[in-house]
């Protein structure tokens, strides 16, 4: 029964992502036609504005920030997050698991290469704090891939494999200087690397909350980013092969993205690394008279663009 229950959760969790990432797949480009459309009419007006009044607003601008904090402040706010509420990112992903479990029974070894498929990021933001605080936001992402074949138990050699995760937190970001931004990150995530059905080994799930910080170091006047991620996974639900008793399992994520705008373009092109690993024990597992210990470690590459 609880075979079953499990099955259908996980093929629920995984029609789900399917479904938002091609649904934000349509919507991504219907919204981005006509918004390239109109680009062209809307570079004019505001460049012949500007010149016009070219000395009038380098005085003011010149003679605020020197007289007024705050108008330095709201600037680099400006600068550091999108004049609208909210940003979308979609793209495909390549990804590579390495998997061991280990027992004084029995042990063995799941190793798939390139999971290839899609995800989806999005931002919205909340609310825009007083003072230096900074902006909150709240942001999600979710993504499927899949691979056949692999390497390590004979059993598992040529068995289809689904990769799928879900995520959401809130963030607090804020500027630190004119080239520098910090974000943190509070939420929960889900993770699930499932095997073909088999006699030997089925898969991975992960549950749990995630919290980290975010650094960004800007170059080329905010045209280009580089920025890093350190994350703490602790899991609060695991469970491998349907197995779930008595389990402690604990995980962290590591990461580095570059980031490029073309000029003032709100497009973002984002080249995006990302390293998670999970260590987890399992004391009434059938591999070890005193159960068993996976390591997990996943490594994606993704592509995305943003708007």
């Amino acid at each position: 029964m609880q075979l079953a229950i499990g099955s259908m959760l996980e093929h629920l969790m995984n029609k789900l992502i399917k479904f938002s990432i091609w649904f934000c797949f349509i919507g991504f480009a219907a919204f981005a036609t006509p918004v390239f459309a109109a680009e062209p009419g809307n570079e004019q007006e505001p460049e012949a504005q500007e010149s016009e009044d070219t000395s009038v607003t380098s005085e003011t601008v010149s003679t605020e920030t020197n007289t007024n904090g705050d108008a330095e402040e709201i600037a680099n706010d400006d600068i550091t997050t999108p004049k609208r509420g909210y940003r979308l990112s979609v793209g495909p992903f390549l990804g590579v698991r390495t998997m061991t479990m280990e027992g004084d029974r029995s042990s063995y070894e799941h190793n798939a290469p390139f999971y290839m498929g899609g995800m989806l990021d999005a931002e919205l933001r909340l609310l825009h704090l007083p003072g230096a605080l900074g902006e909150l936001w709240l942001q999600a992402d979710a993504g499927y891939g899949r691979t056949i074949g692999g390497f390590g138990h004979a059993d598992l050699a040529n068995r289809s494999t689904e990769l799928a995760f879900l995520s959401g937190q809130l963030l607090l970001k804020r500027s630190l200087s004119d080239v520098w931004d910090l974000q943190v990150g509070l939420g929960m995530q889900a993770l699930s690397l499932t095997v073909e059905p088999n006699a030997t080994y089925t898969g991975h799930r992960y549950v749990g909350p995630q919290f980290g910080v975010d650094a960004r170091r800007w170059f080329d006047n905010r045209g280009l980013y580089l920025g890093v991620e350190l994350y703490a996974l602790p899991v609060l639900w695991v469970n491998q092969s349907h197995e779930t008793n008595d389990m402690q399992s604990f995980g962290f994520r590591t990461g580095a993205e570059l980031g490029w705008s073309p000029g003032n373009s709100d497009w973002t092109l984002r080249l995006r690394y990302r390293f998670q690993r999970f260590r987890s024990q399992f004391p009434l597992a059938r591999e070890g008279s005193r159960g068993a210990i996976s390591e997990d470690n996943q490594h994606l590459l993704m592509l995305m663009l943003s708007y």
